[in-house]
């Protein structure tokens, strides 16, 4: 037995000697295939970049060129090594990253590679994989397409900006199919809307997510459905995110960087603050469709009470109500849209109404005359033309399809279980929108009777649509 147990501690031990062993082989061939970006000039800062799902060295050798060349203009010297993970899979990310950034320092030290500040820099999952490892181990981290705090929105853990302890730049893409730009409202709430240049949130106007590489979406090819593609060219796009990365780094050198940089600070501050007011509008739209969906021949001051029911579950039991008083109840949820590949952050509105009929069948409303109700297909376009209008949009490909009605035998769970279908096809450059709705006729139980159900866009929504395709 004891000699059982003896053979046992050895095999342990040779166990953890061999899975050392296996974990050296593998930094140091990481370390053998990733790039060097250097300068003969002593370093300043030194950013080693860890790329994004699906993508290598080469990806991202072109933009950090550029960086280097634009800060050295700047009188700051910025070397890059960037990371090549050999086994580039989203299931490891978490454990290859913390491996790398364990040995990295030591690598760099038998390269003879001195710097004044250490940086992390990381596109989509590979900023995600590091923005907790930075933040203990560097001076300054740099994330594209991604986010330190989503609401929860994004399946993996958040760090409130708040409480990091370096410097961060969030650089989103205006265009980012993926991770969608607007999660920058979280990252300013979380800092109370103030602007702090060390906490840089910075919307790229009209990029999109593989732009901040080589613009080729390369093995993400499964995510083809969801990324949108910019109308700029990649050198284009480039120059906007090298100006923003080398102001980031210079800023407090250099007047230019500092004044650059906030502008562009305030510009998305001033986005998401218009994004975050819109949705205050939508009690009062709620409201104005109802109006809209009896359209009498002259304006009625019918009293409309508009009830927003939070829970989901209330509001499968809950009906829109026209009292004997004459006062309407209409009942609205806010819900996402349930589609794993829909790009869109906002939420939709459903709406339960009461239709013309019931207006007609009241003893105080019975002489009313009515033109055609308004249709969802109607709000929508609304919605949409005012956020292009605002923005100076013309000539947008957008088609809008005649309301999907749901049968009347299942309409109510089909409707409840559907979506505003939202569709944009790239190569097109068209979109699409489809409203479900549901009516109900004239049933023996008169709270039953008339009711008119549809979902439709809200403000938000319409704005993020416009922002994202447009």
């Amino acid at each position: 037995m004891k000699f059982l147990l003896i053979l046992l501690f050895f095999i342990i031990i040779h166990g953890f000697k061999f899975k050392h062993f296996l974990l050296n082989k593998y930094t140091n061939k990481v370390f053998k295939n990733s790039k060097l970006i250097t300068c003969h000039n002593d370093c300043d800062i030194f950013i080693i970049l860890f790329p994004g799902y699906g993508k290598n060295p080469d990806s991202y050798y072109e933009l950090c060129s550029k960086i280097q060349e634009k800060t050295q203009e700047k009188n700051i010297n910025v070397n890059f090594l960037l990371i090549d993970y050999l086994f580039n899979i989203p299931l490891n990310g978490d454990k290859q990253s913390k491996l790398i950034s364990n040995d990295c320092k030591d690598y760099l030290k038998q390269q003879n590679l001195t710097y004044t500040s250490l940086y992390f820099m990381g596109h989509s999952a590979g900023a995600y994989h590091t923005m907790s490892l930075a933040n203990n181990m560097t001076n300054g981290f740099i994330q594209l397409g991604n986010v330190l705090n989503s609401g929860n929105k994004l399946p993996w853990d958040s760090i409130n900006i708040s409480d990091y302890n370096i410097p961060v730049l969030t650089l989103l893409a205006q265009k980012d199919g993926l991770i969608n730009p607007f999660l920058a409202d979280y990252e300013l709430a979380n800092m109370n809307d103030t602007i702090n240049i060390d906490k840089s949130v910075i919307i790229e106007k009209n990029v999109d997510h593989y732009q901040m590489s080589d613009g080729n979406v390369g093995l993400s090819s499964m995510f083809l459905g969801k990324n949108i593609f910019s109308n700029i060219p990649l050198d284009e796009a480039q120059d906007k995110i090298t100006d923003t990365i080398s102001n980031f780094l210079t800023w407090p050198y250099n007047k230019t960087s500092y004044d650059k940089l906030h502008e562009k600070l305030n510009e998305t501050k001033k986005t998401i603050l218009e994004y975050r007011l819109l949705s205050r509008e939508v009690n009062s739209m709620v409201r104005n469709i109802q109006y809209s969906a009896l359209n009498t021949d002259f304006y009625h001051p019918f009293p409309i009470i508009v009830d927003k029911v939070e829970n989901a579950l209330d509001f499968l039991t809950s009906r829109a109500e026209l009292k004997n008083n004459g006062t309407f109840i209409v009942k609205y949820h806010l819900e996402n849209i349930c589609n794993p590949f829909s790009p869109l952050l906002s939420k939709q509105c459903s709406i339960k109404l009461k239709g013309q009929p019931a207006l007609l069948q009241h003893p105080k409303y019975r002489h009313l005359n009515v033109y055609k109700p308004i249709t969802a297909k109607e709000i929508n376009k609304n919605l949409l033309d005012k956020q292009l209008k605002n923005k100076d949009i013309k000539n947008a490909n957008i088609v809008y399809l005649d309301d999907k009605e749901c049968s009347d035998k299942t309409g109510t769970l089909d409707w409840l279980k559907d979506s505003v279908n939202i569709t944009f096809v790239n190569h097109e450059k068209t979109l699409y929108i489809q409203s479900p709705v549901f009516k109900t006729l004239d049933y023996p139980i008169k709270e039953y009777s008339n009711l008119y159900y549809m979902k439709v866009l809200t403000p938000q929504l319409a704005y993020e649509i416009v922002s994202l395709y447009f």
